[in-house]
């Protein structure tokens, strides 16, 4: 694997996300990468958002008026998406993931 940027927001201000989860987050993805055998750079996003902004995510990208705890989007770039080369078939969960912890 060549470099691997690891981009972390806290878009929120109900929950503090401290350093050492932040590091822990970035050690994760890390390690799925290497995992999936992933070759090359990349940049993943982890944003932690309150249930307005969730909500309004849901709405812009899957046209789904509520809350919801995770959204993940594919792993690709300029339309072009990465396939498992196990089962021919699109990876869908890698690349971002946007988190609400408000209750």
């Amino acid at each position: 694997m060549e470099s691997v940027k690891v981009v972390i927001s806290n878009d929120q201000k109900a929950v503090k996300v401290p350093t050492g989860i932040r590091l822990l987050i970035r050690r994760c993805c890390h390690a799925v990468l290497e995992l999936e055998h992933f070759e090359g750079s990349a940049e993943v996003s982890v944003r932690f958002v309150d249930n307005e902004q969730i909500r309004a995510l849901n709405k812009e990208y899957r046209n789904i008026d509520r809350e919801t705890d995770v959204l993940s989007f594919p792993l690709g770039e300029n339309g072009v998406y990465d396939i498992n080369h196990d089962t021919g078939t699109q990876r869908e969960s890698l690349c971002e993931a946007v988190r609400h912890d408000e209750r």
